[in-house]
């Protein structure tokens, strides 16, 4: 589980500074911003898990919650992404526990 943890999150780190190197963090927080101005939460949560659906309909049945709270979970996720994105040092040092949390829910590297 450690070695699939450490491969997603350094590639995700280098993409970040990537990123923030070319003032992509703005940008990022500018269109997430717009998304939710422009859609309330469950349209977005919504959007997210028809698309997940689609993509990996074999673990759909991991998501119990009703759409409305899951809608909520997925918005509040991509909030601390986003407020993260200008110190994503910050993120991995809590993004450990959130792992820990997924494994023990079953979720298999693939």
């Amino acid at each position: 589980g450690w070695t699939w943890w450490w491969s997603v999150t350094s590639k995700q780190m280098a993409k970040t500074l990537f990123v923030c190197e070319h003032d992509h963090c703005r940008i990022i927080k500018e269109s997430w911003s717009m998304c939710k101005e422009r859609r309330s939460t469950f349209q977005l949560g919504e959007s997210f898990f028809v698309e997940l659906a689609r993509m990996a309909p074999h673990i759909m049945h991991l998501f119990k919650r009703p759409k409305v709270i899951q809608a909520e979970q997925f918005v509040a996720v991509v909030d601390a992404l986003v407020s993260f994105v200008e110190e994503p040092s910050e993120f991995f040092d809590g993004f450990k526990a959130l792992t820990i949390r997924h494994i023990k829910y079953g979720v298999k590297a693939e």
